[in-house]
């Protein structure tokens, strides 16, 4: 039997706000130069968030995510640290999935994802970065629409 997504990753420690928590960072960050526009946007799209994703985690309004990739506004240490812990959870989430026995089984439905605190793009990169690695890992949807399904069997079977 395969991983279920239906819960978010196990490091949640650090609460940044109300409504969002990110792990403590698990290696040691001492004396690290800023953060590069370049380096916060690679976050950004490796972890599968979009501006409004990201704005909601951090708790900024997407314009200051964008401001902060298009180098308007300096990333703060407390922003780059914060972006360095979603990066780590988003790895040991990735590490997670290649562990798991397969088929890894994700939820369909994008507003499932809403209530976990990250978007479905979260978890179908860490998913990505995980079959990237591992030839035998295999994953499937359950949830999804009818249409959706009928295309996935008939490429099986074609």
């Amino acid at each position: 039997m395969g991983v279920v997504v239906r819960a978010t990753g196990p490091t949640q420690e650090k609460k940044t706000n109300e409504h969002h928590k990110i792990p403590t960072p698990s290696r040691a960050r001492k004396n690290m130069e800023p953060m590069t526009t370049l380096e916060f946007h690679a976050i950004r799209n490796t972890c599968g968030l979009s501006t409004a994703d990201l704005g909601r985690i951090l708790g900024v309004n997407p314009r200051t995510v964008r401001s902060w990739e298009q180098g308007r506004m300096p990333i703060r240490e407390k922003i780059a640290a914060e972006m360095r812990a979603l990066a780590d959870e988003h790895a040991i989430l990735v590490d997670q999935f290649e562990a798991a026995d397969p088929p890894i089984i994700l939820e369909f439905p994008k507003d499932y994802y809403r209530s976990l605190g990250r978007p479905r793009e979260w978890y179908v990169t860490a998913l990505g970065a995980a079959l990237s690695r591992w030839d035998g890992l295999r994953a499937e949807w359950v949830g999804e629409p009818e249409s959706h399904a009928l295309d996935s069997r008939l490429r099986q079977s074609g």
